[in-house]
């Protein structure tokens, strides 16, 4: 199975080997026609026992809610005692994650991210996308 197979199926990108580029890029096109958020693991440093885990809603038409930051926040602080982080309705960071727990953490952090109550919608695109539909509708059936 291919690292981009595996990353579909567990919900996040794992980078931590060399020469990972193309394999984010096709990642990032795939979460984006699916409008999920990435989540990716990095490498802290090339011989770090930590991991970084990020976070990118841009992928999608949602943001964190205020729930949706603190969550991701508690979970943060459950794994690494002083992790340091840096958490916002666009996306998040999170540094010093321990490589085991890095695969458990972003799961739960893509899980959050997708749980409805810790996002908010985009309310100008859903408008959007309801005028247009409604628009198709009205010249279907005058038609």
């Amino acid at each position: 199975m291919s690292a981009l197979e595996t990353a579909r199926q567990r919900g996040f990108l794992d980078q931590r080997r060399r020469n990972s580029e193309p394999n984010r890029q096709a990642y990032e096109r795939w979460c984006w026609s699916l409008k999920i958020p990435v989540v990716r693991i990095l490498r802290q440093s090339p011989r770090s026992r930590f991991s970084i885990v990020l976070l990118d809603m841009y992928t999608t038409p949602n943001t964190l809610s205020a729930e949706g930051e603190q969550a991701a926040v508690e979970l943060c602080q459950r794994i690494q005692p002083r992790p340091e982080r840096s958490v916002n309705p666009f996306g998040a960071e999170f540094r010093k994650i321990p490589h085991a727990q890095a695969p458990k953490f972003a799961r739960e952090i893509f899980r959050i991210a997708t749980s409805l109550g810790y996002y908010l919608p985009d309310m100008a695109l859903a408008d959007a996308r309801r005028r247009s539909c409604g628009e198709r509708r009205r010249t279907a059936a005058v038609a």
